[in-house]
């Protein structure tokens, strides 16, 4: 799947495909497998840092279409439960909703 939303309708941000997009994301930055980044392990389990978050969050915002608040990985620590979270955001977006930040 594409790093950006050039050719990416919302039908495709599924929470599936955000945890795909973030298993590559911390693949890259910790030179693991793909295969062996669990999407129930805590962010902090790969050893991501502010500078990974901030740079994640940032990308995460260009694939998305929409601003990802920058401790979204604070707040949601797995791949599991952010995936949801944004996929669900996306879904407001997409159809007119307000997006509720907590």
């Amino acid at each position: 799947m594409s790093g950006t939303a050039q050719g990416v309708t919302p039908q495709e941000i599924t929470p599936e495909a955000v945890e795909n997009w973030l298993v590559e994301q911390i693949a890259q930055r910790t030179l693991l497998p793909p295969a062996t980044v669990s999407v129930h392990l805590c962010f902090d389990e790969f050893d991501i840092d502010s500078a990974d978050s901030l740079v994640i969050t940032t990308a995460l915002a260009h694939w998305l279409g929409f601003e990802v608040d920058p401790r979204a990985l604070v707040r949601y620590p797995t791949i599991r439960s952010l995936a949801g979270h944004l996929a669900g955001l996306r879904r407001q977006v997409t159809t007119g909703g307000i997006p509720v930040h907590g």
